[in-house]
C-alpha cells in the first residue's frame, strides 16, 4: 500500500468533528515517535514508522477505513487505531472505547456550582477557585525552557499513570508550539515565587472549535487542578468558541466540572484478525 506524506492542513481539519481532527494535534501525533511521520492514503490519516502504523482519523466512509485497516493487517503491518465519536460507522462493527469530554459556550463556574449535590460541594469548588485566584497569576507569555522544566517535573510524579504512553505526543506538540508559526496557544500559571506551576495548550479551528492537547502541572498543590481547568476554559471561551474538546483522561474531575461527555468507538483489530483467519 502506498502512502503520501501530509504536508499541509487537510480540509476536514477546518471543521473538526473528533478530538484528533485538529490539525496541530494530529500533526504532533504523527511525529510523536522517533522517525514516525503523518501519512495519508485515500482520505485516511496514519502515524507510520516502518511496519508500525496507527489509523489516526479518516475522511471517508467507515467501510473503506475498516477494509483498509484489514488490508494493512494482511500485509503484515502492526496496526493500531484511534477512537472516534462522530465518524461514519455505518456498515462496520465497532467496539465502545472511552468517553470524550467537551463543553459548549454556555459553560461556566455557575453551571459547575449548579450540578453540585449539596452546599458543601459548592463551597469546596468556590474555595478551590478562590485559592487559585489568590496564589497564581496567568500569562500567555511562556518560555520554552520553563515549560520543558515543568514537563520534566510532571513526568517524575506521573510516570505510573496510564496516559504516559502518549508522552511523545505532548513533546511533539510543544515543539510545534515553539518552533513554528502555529495557532497553538499556551497559557502559563505562575505561583507567588514566579515559578511556572502549570501550562495549558490548545488550538482553535477555523470554524471556532477548540481542542486542548496539553494540560500539565507540578505536584504539591492538591487544590490546583480544579482551578487549572476552570481558568483555562474561561480563557479559551474568551475567543468566542462554540465548543471545546477536552479529551478523555481525568474523567471524575471533568464530570465534577460539569463537562458533557460522549461515547467513542474504534475498530477491533483482534476481531479483524479473526475475520482474516476465517477467510483464509
Amino acid at each position: 500500500m502506498e502512502f503520501s506524506k501530509v504536508k499541509k492542513m487537510p480540509e476536514f481539519c477546518k471543521k473538526p468533528v473528533d478530538y484528533i481532527d485538529f490539525w496541530y494535534s494530529l500533526k504532533a501525533f504523527g511525529q510523536s515517535l522517533t522517525n514516525s511521520e503523518l501519512v495519508e492514503n485515500s482520505g485516511m490519516y496514519f502515524r507510520k514508522r516502518k511496519s508500525q502504523i496507527t489509523l489516526c482519523t479518516y475522511d471517508c466512509s467507515g467501510v473503506k477505513a475498516y477494509n483498509t485497516t484489514k488490508q494493512l493487517i494482511k500485509e503484515g503491518f502492526n496496526v493500531r487505531t484511534w477512537s472516534w465519536c462522530k465518524k461514519d460507522f455505518e456498515g462496520v462493527d465497532v467496539k465502545k472505547d472511552y468517553n470524550e469530554f467537551y463543553i459548549r459556550s454556555d459553560w461556566g463556574l455557575n453551571k459547575i456550582l449548579d450540578i453540585q449535590k449539596n452546599t458543601k460541594s459548592r463551597g469546596k469548588i468556590r474555595r478551590r477557585y478562590e485559592h487559585g485566584e489568590d496564589n497564581y497569576t496567568i500569562s500567555m507569555d511562556v518560555k520554552y525552557e520553563d515549560v520543558m522544566d515543568l514537563f520534566k517535573a510532571w513526568r517524575e510524579f506521573a510516570e505510573k499513570r496510564h496516559f504516559m504512553v502518549i508522552i511523545g505526543h505532548y513533546k511533539s506538540y510543544l515543539k510545534l508550539a515553539f518552533e513554528e508559526n502555529t495557532s497553538i496557544k499556551l497559557l502559563g500559571f505562575y505561583n507567588k515565587k514566579g515559578q511556572l506551576h502549570g501550562v495549558a495548550g490548545w488550538e482553535v479551528s477555523p470554524d471556532n472549535k477548540a481542542q486542548i492537547t496539553f494540560m500539565k502541572h507540578r505536584s504539591g498543590d492538591n487544590k490546583f487542578s480544579n482551578y487549572f481547568w476552570i481558568k483555562t476554559l474561561e480563557q479559551i471561551l474568551k475567543d468566542k468558541v462554540d465548543m471545546v474538546f477536552c479529551g478523555s483522561t481525568a474523567d471524575k474531575l471533568k464530570s465534577r466540572l460539569a463537562m458533557d461527555k460522549r461515547e467513542c468507538f474504534t475498530f477491533s483489530t483482534n476481531q479483524i484478525k479473526k475475520e482474516i483467519e476465517r477467510e483464509a
